[in-house]
């Protein structure tokens, strides 16, 4: 359904960032998959930052959400047996 041998990866290329007050609520950008870019907004669930125990770094790591459609990548196989709806949880 992906084609991950021919297309191993997914890339992310964010336009532009949303705040709600101080707090980041959302990312706007451009997802390629199968060699198709198209638009897509993510939602920020979570944005955490802290110092690593082991060597004192300062790190952020984030949850975000979104959904895509996978006939806007080509992606047809078995529908409608198989939704078209996929939901991305990205873990940064």
């Amino acid at each position: 359904m992906f084609d991950s041998q021919r297309f191993p990866g997914m890339r992310f290329h964010s336009t532009h960032l949303t705040y709600e007050g101080a707090r980041l609520a959302g990312v706007d950008g451009e997802i390629t998959l199968r060699g198709v870019t198209r638009p897509v907004r993510l939602e920020v669930k979570r944005v955490e930052c802290g110092t690593q125990p082991e060597d004192g770094r300062e790190t952020c790591g984030a949850l975000v959400t979104g959904r895509i459609s996978r006939s806007a990548f080509g992606m047809d196989f078995a529908y409608p047996l198989i939704g078209d709806d996929v939901e991305l949880v990205i873990s940064v």
